[in-house]
Formats: structure tokens, C-alpha cells, sequence
């Protein structure tokens, strides 16, 4: 069908057909699809291979196809050998939850998928089967009953629900198929509301599961369609899961017969409240998480088709059975140009082997080798490099200016390394960089910075000046300073009640620090904040002062309830947050000759001052 794809390797007719609403699960979750386009079985290289793993997957690729390996290199999908592993996707997909259902009727949807069937006469009715005096067989005729849907019992097993709207739903909306072995789940599952597809899943665990050493779930079924669209929607929840063949008790394989197994964790659990079999589990500690899968099996599959198919995505990766799969761009972008030019496959050779050289020249273009413990500062705080998603906003130091700049992340790039680290350190930081990284540093005798590889930067025996912040031009957030100082107080010398009305407390004292406790009282009655005041004695005597409810609920909605920073204080300007700090040293640090110091024993309080140091353009060092 020329409509969806057309022929690649045609340099006379466009090779791509662009889709405008079709999206690709990929580790990223889903990405708009780019293009499809096919051309011709004529090598060695263009025939398929069947590569199948360990957790059930189960690829069909051709052999010069690139596969990500775990450690993040890649290879020919014919260079793969039994044991290899291949990257598999460890990131919880964001699901865009437009859709919301009922927990009684997506449980009950959950059921039918599991137990249910059409009629052998009519299509207008379903049949769940289940024995009667079950906790499975009574939840469902309540919910029935709960929802209006009539139903009748013509034997021990049946219940029978014939309503034309209820079959019309089961047959437009949930597809269900007529064979067991057809079975799948409905279409727009990933467009629920993670509540919802819990209670799905519940009804399919009830209706074809059981609970195996007390937290592993297996779900069986014919389907292998059915369990591993299943597989792939627990991944992205998530939750890894294998598919295998089931087992007879003798240990033989059972023909078209498979195993969905995932294990449930105290923090899943909650996920799946739904389910009558899962109430006595015994969930283990959060599980480590998986991110590769082993190949178990390289085969040669047999041609049904005179074409293989190419597909392009925006982030140029998509999964298929949750294995992170390459796109196949060079194909498809350059085999037109290269016909059309005319090249020699010595010629094509030469262009590449120019182009990965001048690819791997250390360059400065915006993007930055990190360790992985390494934090970056955004305006709403400290981000680990997972953290970090394309388009966030992320403070960036400008050669030209020496100014903090906000920037968008334009990608992010993932990959292990055991190789050597250089250890760049003096007092106020401590680096790891890879070789051949570049540093910025600062020319000898001037004010001008420049970038030098590592490599240089260690053969120098003079110190080295390394920037570890530059001028903040934010300008005033709309916020007094009256409120920044109130804040400080708060988060450096208060505290926030945990029950009822969660009230907020400042300490001081009167007699050691007057004018501490005067500027405390005097910010209190800038805002008519009601309080009292009372003596509290412990390791020293302190005036305990005690906001009313009314004002506390104030205190709460800058803080959003919780003693940490909000995150707005991440866009604070150079002297906004110079404000604060002075503010916050009064209440939990000290003053010396050449420095100030602060204590504190949260680590989200300690990341929120390193950020407000940066703002500052304070220089700093953490112990």
C-alpha cells in the first residue's frame, strides 16, 4: 500500500511517507513516527533473523540491523552470539492517563479478557465463566449488579449477560476475539489512568492468574499476543516481566500454551487493589531493577515477504517487546544519495569511516560528559543525569559573558564507562572527567576563559583557575524580601507541626540573640500574622513562637505545606538570594573573619543552599 510506505532504495520518488498521529512506544515513551519505508530482499545482508532471549522476547530483524548491547555499544544483529546483552528499557513510560474508568467496570473488563467468550449463535453477548461460591464469581455478579448490566446463570460455570449495548462495547471497543488464542487487550489501555489499568490487570490476575512462592504472579493464557502486550504495559509501569512456554508437571513445553511471570513489590502492590487473589501476598522489598535482557537464540527465519520495512521515530530509537531497538536512518536517508551519486562501496566505506572520525574529535558543542553523581542545577533544583529530560531548562555558564544562562537540554545520551577517570580537585570542588573531555579554565594573567582538554589541563604544574559559577542576571522574582527573610527563619529555626492544623514554629531567644528574636517579631507583624509566645526551656531557654492557624495556612501556601525550599526560590536573583542567605546564616550558621559557615542535617536543605550559593555568586564548599 504506497499510502503508508514507499519503496527506499528508489531514488526517483520520495522514499518516506510522514504520519501525523501515529506514536511509537520507545524508552523515551511515546514519540510521534517519523516514517516507514521498505525496499527489496537482494543481499545477504536484507534477510531476517529471529533473536530470542531470555525474559521471552522475541525479535525479527534483519541481519545487518544495529542492536543496542547493555553497555551501550552496538552491533550487527548476525555479529550476536548466545549470552550477549541486549538493552532493555528501565524507565517507567508517562502514560498519558486521558482516560478514566470506573475500578469496578476496568476490573470487570480485566475478567472478561481472561475469562470470558462469545456466544457460539449470537454476537450480542458475553460469557464469563467461573464457579460458583468463589470470592472471584460473587465480586463479578456485584458488579454487575452495581453497574445495571443484566445477566442470566445457565449452568454451574455461566453467567450470561446479552445486552445489545454491552455486546456492541465488548465488540467495537474491546475487540475481544472469539478464540482464546486471539485474545488481546483493548486499544486505548495506554491512554488510561494508572488506577484504571491496575484494576485491568487485577481482573486478568483473578480471572487467569495465580500466586507462585508468595509474591511472583503468573498469568496464563494462549495468547502470546495477549501476554506480551501485557509484558510491554507492566514495563511501562515499571514492572519487568518474562514470557515463557508453560510447563507440563513433567517439565515439558505445553504446545501454544505461555506463562506471563512479574514480581510484586511493596510499592506496586498498592497498584493492583483490586485483585481478590493478591489481598495475601507477601510483597518483597522493592526489586532490583533490570535493564538488559541475555539472548538465548540467533535463528534464520523464513521469508513470507519480498520486502523488510524500516522504521523512523523522532529520538531515533523504539522498543519492540521492550528491547530498545536502533532506527534505521543510514539506510534509510543515504541509500537514495548514494545510488544517485554514483558511489563505490570503497567510496561509501571512505565517506564513513571520515565521517565516525570526525565525530569522535573532542569538541565543544554544547554537550557535557558527567558521572554519574554528578547534579545540574535547574530552576526547580538539583537534577540527577535521570532526571533530566529534552527541553528542560538548565543553568549554563556563557564563555563569552562569564554569566549563568538558562538553556534547554537538547538531548541527553546514556552509556557505561569502566575505563579511567582524571580526579580534578582543590577546595571548593571535586571532578571526575572522562579522557579527552574539555575543561574550562581561566588564561593565565587575564579574564578571559578557554577550554583545554583534560589531558593539557594536567600537564600544567602552575594552579589552575576553574570557574564554579558566573554572574546570575535574573532579574527580581516577585517576591518581598520580607518574605524571603521569613522564610529563612523558618526553614533554618522553625518547624512545622505534623497533625491538625500543622502548625508553624519559630525558635529564639530573647535574652541570648535580641536582635535575632526583635527581627523574628518584626516580620511576624508585617504580615498581622497572629502568634504567641511562651518560654520553653531544654539545653538552653528559648522563646517558642507558635503562628496561629490562619497564619500558618499562609506559610504553608509559600511553602507548599512542607519545611524544604519551594521551588521558586531557584529563580531568585543575585540579590534576592544573597538576602536570603544572610537571612538563613543567622538562624543556622555563624560568621567568621573570612568566611560564614552552616550547619544542617537535611540533604534537600543542603541542596536548595548550594543553589542559592550559585545565584549568589558566592563560592562555596560542602563537608
Amino acid at each position: 500500500d504506497k499510502r503508508k510506505y514507499l519503496d527506499s532504495r528508489m531514488p526517483t520518488e520520495p522514499i518516506l511517507f510522514q504520519y501525523d498521529k501515529i506514536e511509537v512506544l520507545t524508552e523515551d515513551g511515546f514519540v510521534p513516527l517519523k516514517a516507514i519505508s521498505r525496499h527489496r530482499i537482494e543481499t545477504e545482508d536484507d534477510k531476517l533473523l529471529i533473536i530470542e532471549t531470555e525474559d521471552g522476547n522475541v525479535l525479527r530483524v534483519t541481519r545487518s540491523h544495529p542492536v543496542i548491547l547493555a553497555d551501550g555499544s552496538i552491533k550487527r544483529a548476525d555479529e550476536l552470539k548466545e549470552g550477549d546483552e541486549l538493552l532493555s528499557t528501565d524507565l517507567s513510560i508517562n502514560l498519558s492517563e486521558d482516560i478514566e474508568l470506573q475500578n469496578d467496570f476496568a476490573y470487570l473488563i480485566g475478567f472478561m479478557i481472561a475469562e470470558g467468550c462469545w456466544g457460539h449463535q449470537t454476537k450480542e453477548y458475553s460469557i464469563v465463566s467461573q464457579k460458583k461460591n468463589t470470592e472471584e464469581r460473587e465480586k463479578i455478579e456485584e458488579i454487575l449488579k452495581k453497574l445495571g448490566i443484566p445477566y442470566s446463570e445457565n449452568n454451574e460455570f455461566n453467567i450470561v449477560f446479552s445486552t445489545t449495548r454491552m455486546g456492541r462495547y465488548i465488540r467495537n471497543h474491546l475487540r475481544l476475539q472469539s478464540k482464546s488464542y486471539k485474545k488481546n487487550l483493548p486499544t486505548f489501555i495506554f491512554s488510561l489512568k494508572r488506577e484504571s489499568i491496575g484494576a485491568i490487570i487485577s481482573g486478568l490476575i483473578d480471572g487467569d492468574g495465580n500466586i507462585d512462592r508468595g509474591s511472583v504472579v503468573r498469568i496464563h493464557s494462549t495468547s502470546y499476543t495477549l501476554l506480551m502486550q501485557l509484558k510491554t504495559l507492566l514495563g511501562a509501569l515499571g514492572i519487568n516481566a518474562t514470557v515463557r512456554y508453560a510447563l507440563n508437571k513433567s517439565g515439558e513445553k505445553w504446545r501454544d500454551a505461555y506463562v506471563l511471570r512479574f514480581r510484586v513489590d511493596k510499592d506496586i502492590l498498592p497498584l493492583f487493589n483490586q485483585s481478590i487473589k493478591l489481598r495475601n501476598i507477601k510483597p518483597k522489598k522493592k526489586a532490583s531493577p533490570k535493564f538488559s535482557t541475555k539472548v538465548t537464540k540467533v535463528l534464520e527465519a523464513k521469508h513470507n515477504s519480498e520486502y523488510v520495512y524500516d522504521i523512523t521515530t523522532e529520538n531515533q530509537h523504539f522498543l519492540i517487546s521492550n528491547i530498545v531497538v536502533h532506527n534505521s536512518n543510514f539506510d534509510t536517508y543515504l541509500a537514495p544519495f548514494i545510488r544517485y551519486d554514483g558511489l563505490s562501496q570503497r567510496e561509501v566505506e571512505q565517506a564513513l569511516q571520515e565521517f565516525f572520525f570526525n565525530m569522535n574529535v573532542p569538541t565543544r558543542v554544547g554537550f557535557q560528559c558527567l558521572s554519574e553523581d554528578t547534579k545540574i542545577l535547574t530552576p526547580e533544583g538539583w537534577k540527577a543525569y535521570d532526571q533530566v529530560k529534552i527541553g528542560d531548562l538548565i543553568y549554563t555558564f556563557n564563555l563569552e559573558t562569564q554569566k549563568l544562562e538558562l538553556k534547554p537540554v537538547k538531548d541527553v545520551f546514556v552509556r557505561k564507562y569502566k575505563g579511567k577517570m582524571y580526579n580534578l580537585r582543590n577546595r571548593t570542588q571535586d571532578q571526575l572527567i572522562s579522557p579527552r573531555h574539555r575543561v574550562v579554565r581561566q588564561v593565565f594573567n587575564s579574564k578571559k576563559y578557554r577550554m583545554e582538554p583534560i589531558e593539557k589541563i594536567a600537564t600544567l604544574k602552575s594552579p589552575i583557575p576553574i570557574p564554579v559559577l558566573g554572574e546570575n542576571d535574573n532579574p527580581d522574582l516577585d517576591v518581598s524580601d520580607e518574605e524571603l527573610k521569613l522564610i529563612a527563619w523558618i526553614l533554618s529555626e522553625g518547624s512545622i507541626e505534623k497533625n491538625g492544623s500543622r502548625r508553624v514554629s519559630i525558635y529564639q531567644s530573647k535574652n541570648a540573640n535580641p536582635e535575632k528574636y526583635e527581627e523574628i517579631i518584626s516580620l511576624l507583624k508585617h504580615f498581622n500574622f497572629e502568634f504567641d509566645v511562651r518560654e520553653q526551656s531544654g539545653w538552653s531557654t528559648c522563646q517558642h513562637i507558635r503562628l496561629s492557624p490562619t497564619s500558618s495556612k499562609t506559610v504553608h501556601e509559600w511553602l507548599k505545606g512542607e519545611k524544604t525550599f519551594p521551588k521558586w526560590l531557584y529563580r531568585l536573583s543575585k540579590r534576592q538570594a544573597r538576602i536570603f542567605l544572610e537571612t538563613y546564616i543567622k538562624g543556622n550558621g555563624w560568621k567568621e573573619k573570612y568566611r560564614n559557615r552552616i550547619i544542617t542535617t537535611s540533604e534537600d536543605i543542603l541542596e536548595g543552599l548550594e543553589a542559592l550559593a550559585v545565584l549568589a555568586g558566592f563560592n562555596f564548599s560542602t563537608r
